[in-house]
């Protein structure tokens, strides 16, 4: 038995619910649960809210919404739009967890600990993205893989996108159509030009020079044990542990912080012949 949210989350998952549904979804869906609405509203998430604010009193439960919830959040009703599914499952969580609820990855609910307060609602609604947070992740890392992170310990696409993402930025600041290790010798290595196509400082130096060489063994690394793992093996014989997943990234990062500050060099360099 769900037990009865009180008006704050009623209030928030209907909102949540009424954002992401479509007004003829929704009256199917109360059809499908057997619950009438009851509300008088043509405003979507106040159909919601009044509707279940009224029979979770009649019930002294929440399950009618639980159930309502569960056939919206059916995960084949969203194929093709995994990305607006996660976020909404992630946004009903933050609330849920207030009340010791989750929203699985297989759209059922589940009883679990209750979160505290907002912070760690939001934290454990999505896990690995807060603590990539936590760590400053460069923003080019969120961008490619947040949407992809989940937290049933299975990080597949999550890595595999990071990674494709410093080789995009790559091929974005040099204009190159390489693609891996072809594309790291074309534009962080020397070749026959004096400087690297894509240089990290002012290469003039040992040091320097080393640097630039270390963050070019750096992504190749990436390429060989992650981007080329997961573009070949199936995902359910390949996965990574969360600490892996949080440490591949951050590598991730750090070369995008590099490249912040890099400098093209192609106009400024004849090509040796």
């Amino acid at each position: 038995m769900i037990p009865q949210f009180n008006d704050a989350s009623l209030d928030a998952l209907s909102r949540t619910l009424g954002e992401a549904l479509v007004g003829s979804d929704m009256t199917r869906m109360f059809r499908a649960c057997h619950v009438t609405d009851t509300s008088g509203e043509s405003t979507k998430w106040k159909r919601i809210y009044h509707t279940f604010a009224g029979r979770q009193r009649e019930d002294r439960c929440a399950n009618a919404l639980g159930a309502f919830i569960e056939t919206a959040l059916a995960p084949a009703r969203w194929s093709g739009r995994r990305d607006e599914y996660a976020q909404v499952r992630d946004a009903l969580n933050e609330t849920l967890l207030l009340s010791g609820i989750e929203l699985g990855a297989d759209g059922k609910l589940r009883l679990v600990k209750a979160a505290t307060n907002l912070d760690e609602s939001s934290e454990r609604a999505n896990r690995l993205s807060a603590k990539l947070k936590q760590r400053s992740v460069h923003p080019s890392v969120l961008k490619f893989s947040q949407r992809l992170l989940i937290r049933d310990g299975n990080y597949f696409h999550a890595v595999f996108e990071a990674t494709k993402g410093v080789m995009d930025r790559l091929r974005t600041l040099s204009g190159s159509c390489a693609d891996g290790n072809a594309l790291i010798d074309e534009t962080l290595e020397c070749g026959r030009r004096p400087f690297p196509i894509v240089a990290l400082s002012r290469y003039d130096t040992p040091s320097l020079q080393n640097e630039q060489k270390g963050i070019a063994h750096m992504a190749r690394g990436l390429v060989h044990a992650f981007r080329n793992v997961t573009a070949h093996e199936p995902q359910v014989e390949w996965n990574i542990s969360e600490a892996d997943a949080l440490d591949m990234m951050s590598t991730a990062s750090l070369i995008h912080r590099r490249l912040d500050a890099a400098v093209v060099t192609t106009a400024y360099q004849p090509v040796a012949v």
